[in-house]
């Protein structure tokens, strides 16, 4: 079968720690200052990876990725990671917590 979705974590961070999650984010001691302090993962895909893979995968039938986390807007360059998909056509959404406001992302 063609391979029609990715699910993509941007990011393995959150602001949250809700019990439900997958997701542990231990080295975060203030969630609530999370943002102004969060640094990139060496283990984060960069920008440049995220395109070839998008290109790769097209072919095969790659037609929409969704952008989950973590917490996807806690990565600084998440725009540029949505840009990638608008140049290749590809249609995408982002799960979010919902949480943070203009002065945290």
């Amino acid at each position: 079968p063609p391979l029609t979705a990715i699910y993509f974590n941007p990011t393995q961070d959150c602001n949250l720690r809700c019990l439900h999650c997958w997701v542990d984010p231990d080295h975060v001691k203030d969630p609530s200052a999370y943002a102004s302090h969060r640094q990139e993962s060496a283990a984060e895909m960069s920008c440049e990876v995220f395109d070839r893979l998008v290109a790769e995968a097209k072919p095969l039938g790659l037609g929409r990725v969704k952008f989950t986390g973590g917490e996807p807007f806690l990565r600084d360059n998440l725009v540029d990671f949505m840009e990638v998909l608008h140049n290749h056509a590809i249609v995408f959404e982002v799960e979010t917590n919902g949480t943070l406001d203009c002065e945290e992302s």
